[in-house]
């Protein structure tokens, strides 16, 4: 009986000291380890800045909150800040675009240009693009304007008249 006892008061203990270790595991589980994308540190030193890129999905309880040593310094936790980015970015685009066409009335011309137009900028914008018609402009080309300076010299051979 008193083996019996001696059993059932270390299962007790270790039953106690166990609990929080895995109430603890269960509720860290949830989240897994983040690592940082990128990290600067001032000049002197004297503080570090971990930059860690989640998804709305992802839970920030994996990022360590402990401190730590490095070169010789100790560091704390100071802030965890959040910022929210847009998970698409979107901006104006126009494209202006000159043709030519046999005829100069609107309809001809609007039968040139597609409704619609893919596009990809150079710095990854893409989209697509919807022709606007009250931007279509038609005018002539081919014609120009010039101006120049003229001077004539005229003569007339003949008998000359004198009136006296």
């Amino acid at each position: 009986m008193k083996h019996m006892s001696t059993i059932c008061a270390l299962a007790l203990a270790l039953a106690m000291v166990l609990a929080p270790a895995a109430y603890a595991a269960e509720g860290s589980g949830a989240a897994q380890a983040c690592y940082p994308t990128s990290i600067s540190q001032n000049e002197d030193g004297t503080e570090i800045r971990k930059f860690y890129d989640l998804s709305p999905s992802e839970d920030s309880g994996g990022i360590l909150r402990s401190d730590f040593e490095q070169d010789g310094f100790h560091y704390t936790l100071a802030d965890l800040l959040k910022q929210e980015l847009p998970e698409h970015e979107s901006r104006q685009h126009t494209e202006k675009v000159a043709l030519e066409s046999k005829n100069k009335d609107m309809a001809s011309v609007l039968a040139l240009l597609p409704q619609e137009k893919e596009f990809i900028t150079p710095d990854g914008l893409s989209g697509t693009l919807s022709l606007q018609l009250d931007t279509v402009q038609v005018e002539p080309s081919g014609y120009g304007s010039t101006a120049k300076q003229i001077s004539a010299v005229r003569s007339y051979p003949g008998p000359r008249w004198s009136w006296g």
